[in-house]
């Protein structure tokens, strides 16, 4: 994180470098949100219901916050690289009918993301 931050120039003014993880090693095509000093967190912030259809999705914030499987919504499923509609949709009907995930294990046996995927996600995510 810290050398994206060197890379791109150095934080903007007004960037709360205190909120961000600058360890934090980072996958190729990972988006990187950096707050605002005041600025809500990232997580609690209000996200769109849709997406327009012409814009992939884009990779979950970077503000070191996981996105909680049990409780995410569409869009923020829908956020999270290799998920789309269907398998966000998915696991949004598998919550419904068997209720919250009680562990990570749990997710990854009910299969509802292909492995590749959730190689991708599982540092994105988390089940709380």
């Amino acid at each position: 994180m810290a050398d994206l931050l060197e890379r791109a120039g150095g934080p903007a003014a007004g960037a709360d470098l205190a909120r961000l993880n600058l360890a934090q090693p980072l996958k190729d095509g990972q988006q990187v949100v950096v707050p605002r000093l005041g600025e809500p967190d990232v997580a609690a912030a209000p996200r769109p219901t849709a997406r327009p259809a012409n814009r992939p999705p884009a990779a979950a914030p970077v503000a070191g916050a996981r996105i909680n499987l049990n409780t995410a919504s569409k869009a923020e499923l829908e956020s999270l690289p290799g998920i789309g509609v269907a398998i966000a949709d998915r696991i949004l009907r598998h919550r419904e009918q068997h209720g919250p995930f009680v562990s990570v294990e749990a997710f990854v046996s009910a299969r509802l993301v292909p492995a590749a995927t959730w190689e991708r996600i599982k540092e994105l995510v988390d089940i709380s």
